[in-house]
């Protein structure tokens, strides 16, 4: 009965956590400011206005759940890269609508990881993270019951969570039921002193891995939303000139 005991009670804690996330979402959009350049709505978290691009001089940072707090952020590089991780326009803050890394922002019509400097930058800050989350995660997975939720938690925000959001439901599904397998097997030896250690590094190394492979998949992909290319005939693409 541990297994399922586990799963159930994980269930109710992400069911929470997506609740105060939406509540979270609706009250940041009521208090969004106003562009000194043009007067247009901006959040409190951009780096810039989404309708002219003027600079926002002050952002605040992000917090656990993506939402603007009230501390103004040190470094605009690490926000952009902390709004990119919560599925967020590195530039003005839109909340992107698509589980794909490129396409479109909504709110500036830029694609938020269309640079590869940017890509590489934001793939490195999440392997910096690997070996202190894992190890962090193997003193949670010591203590059975209370340990395992704040660390599965703790590699899914940190670990997967941050590749995961951009991968499609459709590429997603054996990924994720791979990882869902090994973490229900796993669960089976939690209980045990000492060797129950190994479940939360194994289930996050493994959903860090083979969510980051899928998430760099589909950078190579063009932005969704994008004007599809205009085929152009073979004649003029020579230099020839066209056929009457």
């Amino acid at each position: 009965l541990y297994p399922l005991l586990m799963l159930l009670l994980l269930a109710c804690t992400f069911g929470a956590l997506r609740a105060i996330r939406w509540l979270l979402e609706k009250r940041e959009k009521r208090h969004m400011g106003a562009c000194t350049a043009c007067g247009g709505a901006i959040y409190r978290c951009a780096l810039v206005c989404p309708a002219c691009g003027q600079p926002h001089a002050a952002p605040v940072n992000v917090g656990f759940f993506g939402q603007a707090v009230d501390a103004l952020a040190p470094d605009r590089e690490a926000l952009a890269l902390r709004l990119a991780e919560k599925r967020r326009c590195p530039r003005c803050a839109t909340r992107l609508p698509l589980r794909q890394p490129r396409q479109l922002c909504p709110g500036c019509r830029q694609d938020p990881f269309g640079t590869a400097a940017f890509r590489e930058r934001y793939v490195a800050a999440v392997n910096r993270r690997l070996w202190p989350v894992l190890g962090l995660g193997f003193l949670f997975s010591l203590v059975p019951v209370v340990g395992l939720i704040p660390g599965v938690l703790l590699c899914r925000q940190k670990l997967s969570g941050p590749f995961s959001r951009y991968v499609p439901g459709g590429r997603r599904f054996l990924t994720r039921w791979v990882v869902r397998l090994v973490f229900v097997l796993l669960l089976s030896i939690h209980w045990i002193p000492g060797l129950g250690g190994i479940v939360i590094p194994l289930v996050g190394w493994l959903g860090f891995r083979l969510y980051r492979r899928a998430f760099l998949a589909l950078c190579r992909e063009a932005p969704a939303g994008a004007p599809a290319p205009v085929p152009v005939p073979v004649a003029v693409a020579a230099g020839a000139p066209p056929r009457r």
